[in-house]
């Protein structure tokens, strides 16, 4: 396998495929918000039309403003029960506030969230939460991620009640939490706010991908250094 390499801008000059056995969604942001591949029917509603140089072709950037920059899903893709996996690279371009970014979260802030945030300190963590309140925090004793910097983040999740739920930054294994939490429900996946409207992110994304499964730590590695299906 090729190595990709990454330029002094952030770009990588060439890059292998990432891992299809489970693929529900990905997008690449190269020419719309549609899908390029996966199994699942996803109908998107795009708010974000600000179009960005990104890791690999277009990236899609998020400016914290209410109703403008935020992208949903029209179905369920990430799934009420079982193992599933986000992935995506990163680009933080604001300090300070609880922003949402990527996964799902339902119209009560205090409801069902699943997904990837930053959180008030500047860390990415992954976040399992249920209706009833009950939840877990994956990555809450990072250092907080850096701003203007492309990263890539991947989220493991565990489906199963006392599985493991890992982080992934730029490839490497960076926090794990063993999770009693059931998930409430499947919802549409949100990129750059959450569903009851209080908090936008002020971001880029890239190359996003969602499975129905945890990917092996290899394939998290083969996730970080694709570019297409």
């Amino acid at each position: 396998m090729v190595t990709p390499i990454l330029s002094m801008a952030g770009k990588q000059a060439f890059a292998t495929k990432i891992p299809t056995s489970g693929l529900l969604a990905y997008f690449d942001f190269n020419s719309s918000i549609q899908k390029t591949s996966g199994s699942a029917s996803v109908t998107c509603t795009d708010g974000s039309t600000t179009s960005v140089v990104g890791v690999y072709g277009n990236g899609r950037q998020f400016l914290h403003t209410p109703s403008v920059t935020k992208i949903t899903t029209g179905a369920a893709i990430i799934p009420q029960t079982g193992d599933f996996t986000i992935g995506a690279w990163v680009y933080r371009e604001r300090s300070g506030a609880l922003q949402f970014f990527l996964g799902c979260w339902d119209t009560n802030i205090a409801g069902n969230q699943l997904g990837l945030t930053f959180n008030s300190s500047n860390q990415i963590i992954a976040r399992v939460r249920n209706t009833a309140g009950a939840y877990d925090d994956i990555g809450g004793s990072l250092a907080p991620s850096t701003l203007n910097v492309w990263e890539h983040w991947a989220y493991c999740c565990s489906g199963t009640s006392g599985g493991t739920h890992r982080l992934y930054k730029n490839g490497v294994e960076v926090a794990t939490a063993t999770s009693t939490v059931t998930r409430s429900g499947a919802l549409a996946a949100n990129f750059g706010f959450t569903a009851d409207t209080n908090f936008f992110a002020s971001c880029r994304l890239d190359e996003v991908a969602i499975y129905d499964r945890q990917l092996s730590a290899a394939e998290v590695v083969a996730l970080r250094d694709g570019s297409s299906v």
